[in-house]
């Protein structure tokens, strides 16, 4: 991003901040689907090993997506800066 064009630079971070919260949607719709899967009436063992590594994946799953988030707010305010920046 260099050569400080401004307004054109800021738009392609606010671009690829827009891709990122998208990234962060789909692994919230995935720990979805987990949190879903894991309401399936079945009791054995193995169903409660299941259920265990389902509650790991959708932590892991809420816990990237909220960097995503967390990554594509920092994106916007980068956007910012560089449009408020005038070189």
């Amino acid at each position: 991003m260099g050569g400080g064009t401004g307004a054109g630079d800021a738009e392609q971070v606010r671009a690829l901040a827009r891709a990122v919260a998208r990234l962060a949607e789909e692994l919230r719709a995935a720990r979805d689907r987990a949190v879903t899967a894991g309401q399936v009436d079945w009791v054995s063992a193995a169903a409660s090993g299941y259920r265990t590594r389902l509650r790991e994946e959708v932590s892991g799953l809420t816990g990237l997506a909220g960097e995503l988030d967390s990554a594509a707010r920092l994106l916007l305010a980068h956007a910012a800066a560089v449009e408020a920046d005038p070189r």
